[in-house]
């Protein structure tokens, strides 16, 4: 989750209707509708193009898994943004989620702000 661009760990409604989130090493109180969420997919881009091939989402149930894949800790991996992918990780990636890697695109593990 990030709140005011800083990556924050989601720990427990309160009962006023408030979130209480882990930023670093101290836990904040504020209101639900300050927190944006994050969601990734995993993106195929044209080697000779550059344009968009394929957008894959990724479940939250298998994101660990996907964020030890792309060696990002979920800390860093929350921010906005794009990391590339090897062709290892690619193809493990492509297990877990049912694609078949084509060598005419990389890709990109992206993550969005909600």
């Amino acid at each position: 989750m990030l709140w005011q661009g800083y990556s924050a760990t989601f720990l427990r409604d309160t009962i006023d209707g408030q979130v209480e989130v882990l930023i670093g090493t101290r836990s904040y109180r504020m209101p639900r509708d300050e927190l944006r969420s994050t969601r990734y997919r995993v993106i195929a881009y044209n080697r000779v193009t550059g344009r968009v091939g394929d957008i894959i989402d990724i479940p939250t149930t298998i994101l660990p898994q996907v964020l030890t894949i792309a060696r990002l800790a979920k800390a860093t991996a929350s921010a906005p943004g794009e990391s590339a992918l090897d062709r290892n990780q690619t193809r493990e990636l492509a297990a877990i989620l049912g694609f078949r890697p084509d060598a005419r695109f990389r890709y990109h593990l992206e993550a969005l702000a909600n």
